[in-house]
């Protein structure tokens, strides 16, 4: 960040965008993350395939040798399966890590805000679940590009409740809305 003075003559942050440089930062850490996760799930297929041949070569043998041959390349099949699917797991949760790692590290980056974190981490605004979950300052329901925020006492961010899509309530000010038309929502019980 680079500083200027206020009229005090303190220094005063001035916010730089740093989410293009962050972008392909993360960006290519989230590849790298991915590429290990791939590779140790072919690890592990190629244990199985690797077992199966072996199993097969041992078992071809056995009818032309003695059954002795079967058993002993069945068993080498299984322990060659065996390691190189563990192997595989390792490797998998290896590449887990590290996303999870990376996860923690662009949630909780004070460069980005909400709508970039999401698009850093590969999120889309239809994979929330909206089962009373709070919002943040992310783009709207709609897919604008604005933030949300009550029109009553402007909180935004985990002020806001989503009720549903299509209901938003504010802990702050209690004024519920649909985010898609900015209609109100009575609350209240119909008189009789």
């Amino acid at each position: 960040m680079a500083n200027t003075e206020d009229a005090t003559g303190s220094a005063v942050p001035i916010a730089v965008n740093l989410f293009p440089q962050l972008e392909v930062r993360y960006s290519d850490g989230y590849k790298a993350a991915k590429a290990i996760v791939g590779f140790g799930n072919l690890v592990k297929t190629l244990g199985i395939v690797a077992g199966v041949i072996i199993a097969l070569i041992a078992l071809s043998l056995s009818e032309r040798l003695s059954g002795i041959f079967f058993v002993a390349g069945a068993l080498f099949g299984v322990l060659v399966w065996l390691g190189l699917f563990v192997s595989g797991i390792v490797i998998c949760a290896q590449g887990q890590l590290l996303l999870a790692t990376l996860d923690s590290a662009v949630n909780t980056s004070p460069f980005l805000d909400n709508s970039q974190r999401a698009l850093v981490m590969s999120l889309s605004a239809n994979s929330t679940s909206w089962s009373q979950s709070s919002y943040s300052s992310e783009p709207g329901i709609s897919g604008q590009n604005a933030e949300l925020k009550c029109s009553k006492c402007k909180c935004f961010g985990s002020y806001l409740v989503a009720i549903s899509p299509e209901h938003v309530k504010c802990k702050g000010c209690g004024y519920e809305w649909n985010p898609l038309n900015g209609a109100e929502i009575s609350t209240t019980a119909p008189s009789r």
